[in-house]
Formats: C-alpha cells, sequence, structure tokens
C-alpha cells in the first residue's frame, strides 16, 4: 500500500511543478509552452514539433506583378524574387503608376502602299564608281585575267606552223604505225603533238601519252609549259619524270620523261603497256640512250601493233635510222 501512495503523491508534485512553470502572456493567457503538454503532464512531441515551427517560420515575401499580389500568402524563393526584381527593372517605365495602358499594336497596323517603289542608288546596272566590294572586284579581276590568260594561251596555240599539220598530222596516225616528223625549232613539234593526241582520244581507258627528252631541265620546263595550256596542275593530267623526282598521278595523261627514265620503265614493263603513243623527240641528236630507245621500241613494235612511234627532230636523221624505218614497214 506504500508504493503506491508514493507514486500518486510524485504525480501530484509533478503536476503543481508544471503548472507553476506556465509562462503567462501580458493579457494573463499562458504561453504556447503549455499547448504542447497533456492531461496527464506528458509532452506530446508532435504537438511540440508544430508549435516551434509555426512560432519561428519567418514570413516571406509575397510575389507581385505590377503592385497587385498573385494570391494571398503566397511564398517565393530567394531566387525568385531577385528574378521578379531584374525583370522589374527591365521593364521600367516612366510616367504615372496609376495611367491606362494603351496597347499600340491593337490600334495601329503598318500600312504598305503598293504604288511606293525604292529605286536604290546602289543598282547592280547602273553601280556608282568607287562603290563596288573589294572582294568581289578582286574575284572579277582574277576571273578576268584567267580568261585573258586562256585567249592569248589559244591564240599562241593557232600561231605556231604546226597548227595548220594538225589534222594530216592525225589522219597520218591512224594510218601508220611510226611516223617521222621533221620540223623547225619552235615549231610546236613538242608541246603541240601531244596535246593533238590527248585531245583525239588516245588516252582512253587509262592509257598515256609518252614523250622523251634528252635532258632533264627540257623536261620539267615543257611539261610546266603545257600544263599551263592544258589548264591543270602540274602533276595532274600532265606531269614529268626525271631521275630522283617524279612529278605524276594516276590522272596523268601526257607524260614528259628523259631517256634513261624510259629505259628504268623498259625493266618493270617491257611491253610499255600502260602507254598509247612513244613521241621521241629529238632523235637526230643520237645519244647513246636514244639508239638503245629505239631499238626497244623497234621490237615492242612488232609485237604489239597498237602501240604508236612518233620521231621529232629538228633536222634530218642520219641514214641509218632511215634504213630502220624502211625495215620496220
Amino acid at each position: 500500500m506504500r508504493p503506491c501512495v508514493s507514486l500518486h503523491f510524485r504525480r501530484r508534485r509533478r503536476r503543481v511543478e508544471l503548472e507553476s512553470s506556465v509562462e503567462l502572456t501580458p493579457n494573463g493567457r499562458p504561453s504556447a509552452r503549455a499547448d504542447y503538454f497533456t492531461e496527464q503532464g506528458k509532452i506530446d512531441s508532435q504537438r511540440k514539433k508544430d508549435l516551434l515551427t509555426s512560432r519561428y517560420t519567418d514570413v516571406k515575401p509575397q510575389r507581385h506583378h505590377g503592385g497587385v499580389p498573385h494570391k494571398d500568402g503566397e511564398f517565393v524563393t530567394d531566387l525568385e524574387q531577385y528574378e521578379h526584381e531584374q525583370t522589374a527593372k527591365a521593364q521600367l517605365t516612366a510616367g504615372a503608376l496609376d495611367r491606362d495602358v494603351v496597347d499600340q499594336g491593337a490600334e495601329y497596323d503598318y500600312v504598305f502602299d503598293d504604288a511606293v517603289q525604292i529605286q536604290f542608288a546602289l543598282d547592280m546596272e547602273d553601280r556608282i564608281e568607287g562603290t563596288v566590294d573589294p572582294k568581289e572586284a578582286l574575284l572579277q579581276a582574277q576571273i578576268d585575267e584567267a580568261e585573258r590568260r586562256a585567249q592569248s594561251i589559244d591564240d599562241t596555240r593557232k600561231s605556231l606552223p604546226v597548227f595548220a599539220w594538225r589534222q594530216q598530222f592525225l589522219d597520218a596516225v591512224q594510218q601508220y604505225q611510226v611516223l617521222v616528223i621533221e620540223g623547225e625549232t619552235g615549231s610546236g613539234k613538242t608541246t603541240q603533238l601531244p596535246q593533238y593526241l590527248y585531245e583525239a582520244g588516245y588516252c582512253r581507258d587509262g592509257m598515256k601519252i609518252g614523250c622523251t627528252q634528252p635532258r632533264r631541265v627540257a623536261a620539267m620546263s615543257v611539261a610546266a609549259r603545257v600544263a599551263d595550256e592544258v589548264g591543270c596542275r602540274l602533276g595532274a593530267e600532265v606531269g614529268y619524270s626525271i631521275r630522283f623526282e617524279d612529278c605524276t598521278s594516276d590522272k596523268t595523261k601526257i607524260k614528259y620523261m628523259t631517256d634513261g627514265m624510259l629505259l628504268r620503265e623498259f625493266l618493270t614493263e617491257p611491253d610499255l603497256a600502260g602507254y598509247s603513243c612513244m613521241i621521241i623527240d629529238e632523235a637526230h641528236e643520237r645519244t647513246l640512250s636514244t639508239d638503245i630507245l629505239l631499238g626497244l621500241v623497234k621490237v615492242r613494235l612488232l609485237s604489239r601493233v597498237s602501240l604508236l612511234e612518233t620521231r621529232s627532230s629538228a633536222s634530218r636523221a642520219s641514214s641509218s635510222s632511215e634504213e630502220e624505218e624502211e625495215h620496220v614497214h
């Protein structure tokens, strides 16, 4: 019986302590601290959390637009408040705040008069001098220069003595397998004859036209001139091959080379299958390489009927060369 009385006494004393510890507001009402105690004197954790949360929650500013909040009591974050302030600064207008807003887009329309036409001063047909775009002027100047150069090259080709024999040369190539051509120096034998064959279609199916020169400098300079006349880059449709330097490609159709380089090609391609016509230029000089080439080409002509040989010279060949021609025919 004694423990029960002692427990009841302790409960009453605890209740008295709690009641005495209740804080009163200035108007005599108990503070919110006593609201989270139950009738039995225990602390309600959920009620305490709600009271403390509502007690220390700061009231955040409301979202305004034009001075009128969207919703009463709507909370906004600091980032939203900052964006709102920046937007308001960007849309800042002058005048009275209570003025009526006029929608100008609804009252005014664009008016276009079809009868009004603007005559631009910088017309392409009547362009004022000095108003041309520098880039367009430079491009037009380059085009004009290229056209003049092409016209000059064409006129130069037609003025050469060999041009008058162009058709007769092509007819003779179709009729005979070996030709001996004699012409003065500068008549256009080295530069024009390969072009005539190229234009006549002797480079079809990947075939090439070869032209030998006794000297390396001659092969390089002649190839550069012919490439300029054809209108291509040196090494493309027109190229050359000399010792320690090969300026050709898979697109090369006219190939200038020294006599020694053609002798080297005989080692890898004895039948000259990649050539449709071979021109032995400056045959009158009768160098050792030239004489060897004449003998090798003579053998190839007997075994390959489709191969054409043209020997060009600025003077009459020796009697031994003429005897070889008669023997081939």
